[in-house]
Order: structure tokens, then sequence, then C-alpha cells
């Protein structure tokens, strides 16, 4: 368990040695009136990314908190565990190959938890480094998203606009998260988008529309290097996911059917993009959820 901070940034690395050093020193300049900690939690990395993180711990040791697993223990467990083991009032995020751009990120994001206690998570626009292009996009998010602040929760699920990178989270709301949902028994292949559909339920949240952080996509980026397969199991993650909040906090049946509309819509948009394989167990599977979840709906309206 890390020593209790004002605030906490959780940095989580995996085989990232060409961008960990830029991660860590956007996070070191951050400038703020409280002090706070960057923990880092390497999955196992076999390059020198946690060679190179032991030297900023040693050369920091009040700020820098690292730890290595002995084996790699997969995405999903390695954030579940940093988050786990924080004794925060606030915390934030920030993959090993992002960074911030804003000195002044925390300060003003605690600033706003801090005379705001009806708010539970604050979170900002991002740019986008296209590293095979090298090419920046400003205000990545606010281009492709309608972003929207206050009470989110149903457009956070139907739509996930919050950039991971920006978003600080007032640590009790995650602490209660982490205590009553279990991401990995759910079968979810994300964090970050039901974290904040939670958070989000229990407060507000605040869009600051500014961009705080540099987003990289790049070839290895979780998003970005899917096969057809993959990109459909993920999709089947998302939904049920998102179904799992529609029925945990009471939503609508209109919200269930707006779920399935757009969730429909990602299929095709998968199907466009990348064609239709002939084999593919998982298509098969998407095809068969969606056949059923419609013959459910049409059964209960004309059973009425």
């Amino acid at each position: 368990m890390i020593k209790a901070k004002k605030a906490t940034i959780i940095v989580i690395s995996f085989n990232q040695e060409k961008y960990i050093e830029e991660t860590i020193n956007s996070l070191l300049n951050q400038k703020t009136t409280f002090d706070y900690s960057i923990f880092i939690s390497d999955d196992c990395s076999n390059d020198k990314t946690y060679e190179k993180c032991l030297t900023y711990q040693k050369n920091y040791p009040g700020r820098i908190n690292l730890v290595s697993h002995n084996k790699n223990l997969g995405m999903m467990k390695n954030i579940i565990f940093a988050y786990e083991n924080c004794d925060t009032e606030y915390v934030a995020i920030c993959e090993g190959d992002d960074y911030w751009t804003d000195q002044n990120k925390l300060q003003k994001q605690v600033d706003f938890l801090e005379d705001n206690r009806d708010y539970g998570l604050v979170f900002s626009d991002s740019d986008a480094l296209d590293v095979e292009n090298n090419n920046i996009i400003r205000k990545y998010f606010s281009k492709r998203h309608k972003i929207l602040d206050g009470k989110i929760t149903e457009d956070l699920i139907l739509s996930s606009f919050i950039p991971t990178p920006t978003v600080c989270y007032r640590y009790k709301f995650v602490d209660s998260f982490l205590k009553s949902v279990d991401p990995i028994k759910e079968g979810w292949k994300m964090f970050d988008t039901p974290l904040a559909i939670y958070v989000s339920h229990y407060s507000k949240s605040k869009y600051l529309p500014i961009s705080t952080s540099m987003y990289r996509i790049h070839p290895s980026s979780s998003s970005n290097f899917l096969k057809f397969d993959q990109k459909i199991e993920f999709l089947l993650s998302k939904i049920k996911m998102k179904m799992f909040f529609v029925k945990r906090f009471d939503l609508s049946s209109k919200m269930y059917r707006k779920v399935l509309s757009s969730s429909f819509l990602s299929f095709l948009s998968i199907i466009y993009n990348d064609g239709f394989p002939k084999k593919s167990n998982k298509k098969v599977q998407l095809i068969l959820f969606f056949y059923e979840s419609i013959k459910q709906i049409l059964i209960k309206k004309f059973s009425k």
C-alpha cells in the first residue's frame, strides 16, 4: 500500500522503454501546492522499462513508488492492482506510453474537486500523436466526440468520450467501485470506461475544455491492432459491460434499445473497415446475440 498523499498518479507500464522517461518526466514536472506520489506498476516488462523506472525511483525516493510483478498479470489485473494499492484522496492515471502536457493539470483538477464536493471526477480534452506519421492532432477527443459534463452516466454508456490520461478521480468512488464490481469476473476487457460510468452515476463529472495530455496512437495501442475476431470479442465485452450498468442502475428500456442500436452500428463499422471473414466464430456469436436481443424486445412489445 502506497503511503498516504493528497494525490497519487498511477502509471501502468509494459515494454514501453521508448516512452516511459517522457511519461515520468511529465508527471514529475507537475506544479502543485500539495504533496503527491507517482505509483508505477510494471507488468513484468522484458525490455528496459523496469530498469529506467528503477533509476527514477532511486533519484526520487519520496515521490516515486515502483512495483514490478514477477509474472505478467495482463492489463486488467495490473491496473486493478495499482488502484487497490492507493491510499490517497485523489487519483489520476497516465499509461506508460502517454504523457501530460500541462504542468498545472493536477493542481487544477484537485482544486476543482476540493471546491466542488458533489463532483467525483474531472477530465479534459487530449491531443493525440500519430506515431507512424509523427503527426499531432490537437484536441483529438473533442473532434471525435460530443463531450458533456454534469450527470453523464447514460451518455458515457453510449459513448466513451473521457480520455484516460486526463481524468482525476475522488478516490473514495474508485474504492467503492473496486469493492462492489469485479471487472475480471464480469469478463470485461476494459477498465477505464466502466470505472468512469460508475463514478459518474454516484457524482457529477466536470469537463475542462483544454488539452492536458498527449495520447499516443501507434500499432501497439490496445485498441488499434486487433484482428477481426479480437475486435468482435472486444465489442461483445463492451456490450456486456454496458448492459450490466443499464440493469444495475435500473435504467429505462429505451436506454437498453439505444445500447443495442449503437452496438449494432459498431458491428457494421467493423465489417465495413475489416471485411466479413467467412470463418469466424465470433461473428456468429455476435449475430446470435443481436438476434436474441431483438427477439426479446419484440416479444415484450407485442405481448402487452
